[in-house]
Formats: C-alpha cells, structure tokens, sequence
C-alpha cells in the first residue's frame, strides 16, 4: 500500500508540475488506500482520531483556498495524506511539507530573478520580482516530500502497509 501512496503522489507531481492541476481522483485513491489500510489493521486502527486530523486539515486548507493562499487540489491531497498521518505524525509532516514548499519557491523566485534582464538604472530588484511571485508553485511537489518522509521515517506507516517491521 506504501508503494501504491507514493505512486499517487508521483502522479500529482507530474501533473501539477505540467499543468498546475492535481487530479480528483488521486485525493479519492489516497483516501481509499487509507480505508483499505484501516480495513486490513481494523483492531488496531484509530480512523476517528484520523478523520479528525483531516478534518482540521481540510478546516484549514478552505481557509488558505478561500484567501487564494493555496489551490482546491492541493487542500484536497494535503487532506487525504493527513489521513495517513494521523494524530501521531501531522506536525512532523506538515513541517516537511512547509519546508520543501518555502524552498520550492525560493528556487523559483531565484531562478526567475535571474532570468530577467538587467535595466540600466533598474536597482529595485524586490519591486520588479512582485509579478514573479504570482506564479503558482507546484504545490504538489512539497506534498508528495510530505508523504515521501511520512512512509520513510515512520516505520508504523509501513508496518500497517504491510512491508513489516
């Protein structure tokens, strides 16, 4: 089943990385992997402290969508990895997601910056990068690192996965 999330979430890779979009149905599949999970471990899964998580995931996503900080695909895949973490890993996850997302675009920015052409006279470098800055960031690449850290660093993730420990 790890195998199975980690492939769901090279897919939203690819196509937030070449269309700017995350498909409905990778969330539903990673949603339905977890149930298939929680069915397998059935005595000892915990799906309502899951389902709590991703509610409070989802109550802060729509926030961040609503303010336009976040796109409706990201919030939706962020949510569905959320039920994976659970309680347990949220925090630990979402910093990783934070993390890969802040240097993503950094690199970004950077990489436009530097792309740009000098003016003569031009020494307001801040002011002229503000347009850059409006390009959305593959969002998806941040989140798959999230799921990525999520099935290496914790072993009970992949022991309910069925890959033992």
């Amino acid at each position: 089943m790890a195998i199975g999330l980690l492939a769901l979430l090279a897919w939203a890779v690819v196509t937030d990385l070449k269309a700017r979009i995350i498909p409905n149905t990778v969330s539903v599949l990673v949603i339905g992997l977890y149930a298939l999970r929680t069915a397998v471990n059935w005595p000892n899964a915990a799906p309502l402290a899951d389902l709590a998580v991703a509610g409070a995931v989802l109550t802060l996503g729509f926030i961040l969508f609503a303010r336009n900080c976040i796109g409706g695909g990201d919030v939706k895949l962020i949510t569905a990895l959320a039920l994976w973490a659970g309680p347990q890993h949220i925090m630990a996850m979402a910093f990783v997601i934070s993390l890969a997302g802040g240097v993503i675009a950094a690199g970004m920015l950077l990489s436009a910056m530097a792309a740009r052409p000098q003016v003569a006279g031009d020494g307001d470098d801040a002011a002229a990068a503000v347009p850059l800055m409006r390009r959305p960031v593959p969002y998806a690449v941040a989140i798959a690192a999230g799921g990525l850290y999520l099935t290496l660093q914790h072993p009970a993730i992949l022991a309910s996965a069925g890959f033992g420990g």
